[in-house]
């Protein structure tokens, strides 16, 4: 219940992940950052409140700024997407950081051991050898509020940003790995730091050497969040309802019309069924009870 109405009142977090690209690639860190700011400005998004959840890429970039290691690109520079994008009363207790430049490719891995400090971070998935497996980026959706169609309308603008970032930024890596490179999730914590129902797509867990490598042929960009189990629900419900409201008057009807042997007696038994079905679901309506 609370948080049912966080998410009405506030919001909830989803996370953008990235697998199997080469992050130590200044190219694909601008990729990643443009891929965040993409989703930042998605109508389902709020970026204000998303800068709460950080960015490991930015606070990553922003040390080895701070220490003369990043290299500015002519084109296609590392810049921070929250800059420009908080909004009302947070715009006067959160500052941007300015990013001037990329990480480059041949110390990459050493400046973030040293980043790290021994550690782990909880935004990565690291491979036996050091090197980045899959990593993740956070924003926040918008309030659900009292919209009623919230939840079809958000996963459609995810889906839909999906397949933007996909072939505006990753369609060379989507070719390679055979699938989409760009998802949306989010999941719900378990106590062993993975997060339950994330199936085959990758779950980051704390960086460990031992953690299982995943086949090529998985997506390499996706996004996800937990209650999207029920946003996607939702989104199919309607089409769902009808077919199976149709179908289920099809077979009252062949039954009937076989054991009676009367077309009108087959076709007042319909009616009788459909009349039921409408009766239930508008008490679910009049009574504001969720359609499961």
């Amino acid at each position: 219940m609370q948080q049912n109405t966080y998410n009405a009142e506030v919001g909830a977090p989803v996370n953008l992940y990235f697998r199997d690209v080469d992050v130590s690639d200044p190219a694909i860190q601008y990729k990643m950052l443009r891929a965040w700011d993409l989703a930042l400005q998605d109508d389902f998004v709020n970026a204000s409140t998303s800068a709460f959840l950080g960015n490991w890429l930015v606070d990553f970039t922003h040390w080895a700024q701070q220490r003369n290691a990043t290299v500015a690109l002519p084109t296609n520079n590392c810049y921070n997407p929250l800059v420009g994008k908080i909004q009302g009363e947070l715009a006067q207790v959160i500052t941007p950081v300015v990013l001037t430049g990329c990480v480059p490719k041949a110390s990459f891995y050493t400046l973030l051991d040293l980043w790290l400090a021994g550690g782990t971070n909880n935004n990565l998935l690291r491979r036996s050898d050091g090197t980045i497996r899959g990593s993740r980026m956070a924003v926040m959706l918008t309030a659900a509020a009292d919209n009623d169609k919230y939840n079809s309308e958000m996963i459609a603008s995810i889906r839909d940003l999906e397949d933007q970032l996909t072939s505006e930024l990753f369609a060379a890596e989507e070719d390679r790995a055979g699938d989409y490179v760009v998802f949306v999730y989010q999941g719900e914590r378990r106590g062993d730091g993975a997060r339950a129902g994330c199936g085959a797509v990758l779950c980051a867990r704390s960086a460990r050497p031992t953690a299982p490598l995943l086949p090529a042929s998985l997506l390499s960009l996706f996004a996800h969040a937990g209650n999207f189990v029920f946003a996607e629900g939702d989104a199919i419900l309607p089409r769902s309802f009808y077919l199976f409201c149709i179908l289920a008057l099809i077979g009252v009807g062949v039954v009937c019309l076989f054991m009676l042997v009367n077309p009108l007696a087959a076709l007042l038994m319909m009616v009788a069924v459909g009349t039921v079905i409408l009766l239930l679901f508008s008490t679910l309506w009049a009574l504001d009870i969720r359609f499961s």
